[in-house]
């Protein structure tokens, strides 16, 4: 899963008082949401015997396969850095587990100040790949 196109704005700089603030730094990080744990955890580990929550969270931006159509873009830096408008672009994710994830936006400022927003809505991830094993081999 990649994400795209954050862009941070710069606020009142209230250290200097210069005016409006550089964008120093964005991160990006998933979490799986509470609802999506409770019900791997519950509903989903009864009808699966085994089934647990396969992930540490929160979840940050990793590198995908040098084979995979996002590679190239893949941990694109951030770009106006230091300008108070700032983007970061193509941000990649692998996450293993079913359900929501809350994604957390953190942006940093020239005066030390920095804000983290959740964004409005939750991706939601389904699990697509299957293995199957057993003695019918």
């Amino acid at each position: 899963m990649t994400i795209n196109d954050i862009k941070a704005h710069g606020g009142a700089d209230t250290a200097c008082g210069t005016g409006q603030a550089k964008i120093t730094n964005i991160t990006i990080n998933l979490e799986l949401t509470q609802a999506s744990i409770d019900w791997i955890l519950g509903e989903l580990s009864q009808r699966y015997i085994g089934v647990q929550i396969k992930d540490t969270y929160p979840k940050y931006p990793e590198r995908p396969d040098p084979d995979h159509a996002y590679y190239s873009c893949s941990f694109s830096p951030l770009t106006g850095a230091n300008t108070p408008n700032a983007e970061l672009d193509c941000q990649f994710f692998r996450p293993l587990d079913p359900g929501q994830y809350a994604i957390h936006v953190t942006a940093c400022q020239s005066d030390g100040k920095c804000t983290t927003k959740t964004l409005p809505e939750p991706v939601k991830v389904w699990l697509m790949e299957v293995t199957l094993s057993g003695s019918w081999r």
